[in-house]
């Protein structure tokens, strides 16, 4: 089942144009990490598929058109993660939590205790059920950026696209978010996280979309996309690269253009 299909997507601000063409599809179960360098357009890419900024092309959520839908209807088809992590409301974690379970799709067959039940699973996901009763704005940003990770988790949708979800976790962390998105996608939700780390997406995604210049440049399994040659090209760094029993490891080394000393440097 397709449960978001994007065709021949383009975005422009002013005189720029932030995406070019872009086609793709996301079946029921697939996490798909994408990634590019800064700028190539992935967060464009999410906000567009959610009606946040305006575009051209296709966008569907299963076979509903997603510009005619209304707010609360794309929120019952996808949870959104946004890379802003700063939080100013003075709410408890669970209360900041359970505001994912506003415009639940489930929210009208189940009772309140399944929803309690929801974000309570939630919270011990991410490791945040012990800070429940502390107000949000009490914690580190870490714990922060895990409570709205935590709230969109609770929004119990079959699509969950995440921009950037890793970002300011430790590795501790980081590994466990991934396990939780790959775990989500073995149970038959699918994933779209935008991922600066290429270890991490290598391991843990089954699927891999890069954007580099506003287009989709490769699309595949890790293992084929993330070569030597493609990393080098879209990134401009060297990897290193190998396969150990809990899967692929690549990890970029160094950049591939070295800078040249400056004339004197030597003298």
């Amino acid at each position: 089942m397709t449960l978001l299909s994007v065709k021949r997507l383009c975005v422009s601000r002013g005189q720029k144009e932030i995406l070019r063409d872009v086609s793709m599809d996301v079946s029921k179960g697939e996490f798909v990490g994408l990634l590019g360098p800064n700028g190539a357009g992935k967060s464009t890419l999410l906000k567009s598929v959610l009606g946040l900024i305006p575009s051209t092309g296709a966008i569907q959520l299963e076979d509903l058109d997603s510009r005619k839908m209304r707010e609360i209807e794309r929120a019952r088809y996808a949870s959104y993660l946004p890379q802003e992590r700063e939080v100013n409301w003075p709410l408890s974690v669970k209360n900041t939590v359970s505001l994912g379970r506003t415009y639940a799709p489930t929210s009208k067959r189940f009772g309140q205790i399944n929803a309690d039940e929801i974000v309570t699973k939630a919270m011990r996901r991410m490791d945040i059920l012990h800070l429940q009763d502390h107000r949000v704005t009490e914690l580190s940003g870490g714990e922060q950026a895990r409570v709205l990770i935590a709230r969109a988790l609770a929004q119990d949708t079959p699509l969950l696209l995440a921009d950037e979800p890793a970002s300011g976790l430790d590795p501790a962390h980081q590994i466990s978010l991934m396990e939780i998105l790959h775990q989500l996608a073995f149970e038959g939700r699918s994933i779209v996280a935008c991922l600066h780390e290429i270890p991490l997406a290598a391991r843990w995604c089954n699927r891999i979309v890069v954007l580099d210049k506003g287009k989709i440049v490769a699309d595949g399994p890790p293992g084929e996309v993330l070569n030597e040659t493609l990393i080098g090209q879209v990134y401009g760094v060297e990897t290193y690269r190998t396969e150990t029993a809990d899967g692929l490891l690549i990890v970029p080394t160094q950049r591939v253009e070295k800078e040249m000393k400056k004339a004197g440097d030597n003298t």
